[in-house]
């Protein structure tokens, strides 16, 4: 399956429809143990995490639905996101002399993330799953295409000129499944 395929599943439906302890969710490459926990007070759920689990307290019992997880999850991400990779951005700017106009975190339809003409760099939240590695070399290709706009020759001479082994990490990338943070 190609990554335009793959990545077009990012508004699959969760694999799980409910949520459960012992679900596992995804971040920074790992898959990590969820425990629900029902919290009769609170009038909407809510999510956080540790250095080993995600925990999700419930106002509606044990249980929470991935409809209802999707958005906690994805502001979980985002705020990792500006809080950890925006300044791997700056990193990798000081490392390979490539300047971005900007980078942010903003939602896609089919992609990991994106160069835009005036060379701002945007990342979907969900780069987040990804272990540390692979996000280095999304910032890393598309910095380049601050340079090289398109997949040419010339792109992917500069990628391998800025990251040494990033076919490795680009074969991570092409088995992610982004339409399945469960």
């Amino acid at each position: 399956m190609r990554v335009r395929e793959k990545l077009a599943l990012v508004n699959k439906p969760y694999a799980e429809d409910v949520i459960v302890t012992g679900s596992r969710l995804k971040y920074c490459g790992r898959s990590y143990f969820t425990e629900v926990r029902h919290v009769s007070a609170l009038t909407a759920p809510r999510l956080t995490f540790t250095a080993s689990r995600f925990i999700v307290e419930s106002p509606w019992g044990a249980t929470i639905t991935s409809q209802a997880m999707a958005p906690l999850l994805e502001d979980f991400y985002r705020k990792r996101a500006e809080e950890k990779l925006l300044p791997r951005v700056r990193h990798w700017e000081r490392k390979t002399g490539l300047k971005a106009a900007g980078a942010n975190i903003r939602l896609f339809q089919s992609r990991w993330a994106s160069c835009d003409a005036g060379n701002v760099l945007q990342f979907h939240p969900r780069v987040m799953e990804l272990a540390g590695s692979v996000q280095d070399y999304i910032i890393v290709h598309e910095l380049c295409h601050t340079i090289e706009k398109n997949h040419t020759k010339a792109f992917w001479s500069l990628v391998g000129q800025v990251m040494l082994g990033w076919r490795q990490e680009h074969e991570v990338l092409e088995q992610a499944a982004f339409g399945n943070a469960i």
